[in-house]
């Protein structure tokens, strides 16, 4: 079984979630590796205790595991969509991290961009993080002229780089000066 290690006040949050070891080990690695014989203490307790995510995002995860996909997913916001790709890369589940890179790209607003992005990167999310990139190149001036996007790249100096090197890419190659004399 699955318990979920909510963030909430509630005892539901934190009710154990049932679902079958041959399942879980049959779709995933991480789940192989927790129910090996004399590995981790799953194995004896067959319990995987799911801290700092919501029930809601840990059943969503079990649905893709059951049935390769997420019927709500595309009802999903943005932040669900990047909370449920981080359990998918945390779990080691890429179907799950692309199914949400997918639904990811579909929400990208200039309000969420920046958020996304960051995310996407430190999640390993290759296509999600290029069309983040691809929406940045393209509305550079109302994202740097948007108070709260310039605030959470002030913040994730890391990506600057990133977004030069994007921007650089996009501009035409220009002539090398010659040396003035």
């Amino acid at each position: 079984g699955v318990a979920s290690g909510g963030q909430g006040p509630d005892d539901e949050e934190d009710a154990p979630i049932g679902a079958h070891t041959a399942i879980l080990t049959a779709r995933g690695e991480y789940f192989r590796a927790c129910f090996r014989k004399g590995g981790m203490r799953e194995s004896e307790s067959s319990v995987i205790r799911i801290e700092h995510h919501d029930r809601t995002t840990v059943l969503r995860m079990l649905e893709y595991i059951y049935t390769n996909r997420v019927a709500t997913l595309s009802s999903c916001s943005a932040q669900e969509s990047l909370d449920t790709l981080r359990l998918g890369e945390e779990y080691f589940l890429p179907g799950l991290l692309r199914l949400c890179e997918n639904e990811a790209k579909k929400q990208i607003i200039r309000e969420n961009v920046v958020r996304i992005v960051s995310l996407a990167d430190k999640y390993n999310a290759e296509h999600l993080k290029n069309a983040c990139m691809a929406f940045i190149r393209g509305n550079a001036q109302d994202i740097l002229s948007h108070p709260p996007s310039r605030s959470e790249l002030e913040e994730a100096p890391q990506l600057l780089i990133s977004i030069t090197e994007s921007l650089a890419h996009a501009l035409p190659k220009a002539r090398p000066n010659k040396r003035m004399r």
